[in-house]
């Protein structure tokens, strides 16, 4: 028996990216209910207000949709950090400050989980695991760019490769993640820990 998608919704390009925006939000939030086992499109398509089928219409599987989620989040982060530094610009002084505002906002809130219940659940899902590496590998790099741009700017050396430093940084971001949704009673202080990692001014 051959398996049918049921027709294709009609309406604008714009209607359908609404659908697709929908989706991905209501995706979000069932996440951060159930985690990504108990996130199955069935409770998505429910959130969302849509049928199964146009969850179907916009992503292949549940890992396609969560892929997509994650690479939308890392895409937004990538963007203000280029922002960050057109702004500063070769004022060393600027930077510094744009950057521990930077660090502020992005480390100073509770860390999304997405990134860390997509790493464990690639452990346990091959095809899963070989896109998220794709994911995170790029997302990694361009972070490593950035930061030899920053370092670049102040005239400062890095406390260790740009490569290493960044990869370190990212797993605190995910430690302290699974920290604070196993042990939220404990109080660390992340993103003092980031800026000591970038070996960044004191009172910056």
């Amino acid at each position: 028996m051959t398996l049918s998608l049921p027709p294709e919704p009609t309406g604008t390009a714009e209607t359908k990216e609404g659908t697709h925006r929908a989706l991905l939000e209501a995706a979000r939030r069932v996440l951060n209910q159930l985690g990504y086992q108990g996130a199955t499109l069935d409770r998505i398509a429910a959130e969302a207000g849509y049928t199964k089928g146009a969850v179907y219409w916009h992503f292949k599987n549940k890992e396609s949709l969560f892929l997509d989620l994650l690479a939308e989040a890392l895409r937004e982060n990538l963007r203000e950090l280029h922002a960050l530094l057109d702004l500063a610009g070769d004022d060393a002084e600027r930077i510094e400050l744009e950057m521990a505002g930077y660090i502020e906002r992005q480390f100073g809130k509770a860390v999304p989980v997405l990134a860390l219940e997509l790493e464990l659940e690639s452990r346990r899902n091959p095809s899963l695991a070989a896109v998220y590496r794709t994911v995170i590998t790029r997302h990694q790099a361009e972070i490593c760019r950035i930061l030899e741009r920053y370092y670049q700017v102040v005239g400062r050396e890095p406390p260790m490769p740009v490569a290493q430093l960044t990869a370190l940084v990212l797993a605190f971001a995910e430690g302290f993640a699974l920290q604070r949704q196993s042990r939220p009673e404990q109080e660390l202080d992340l993103v003092r820990a980031v800026k000591i990692l970038l070996g960044m001014p004191k009172g910056v």
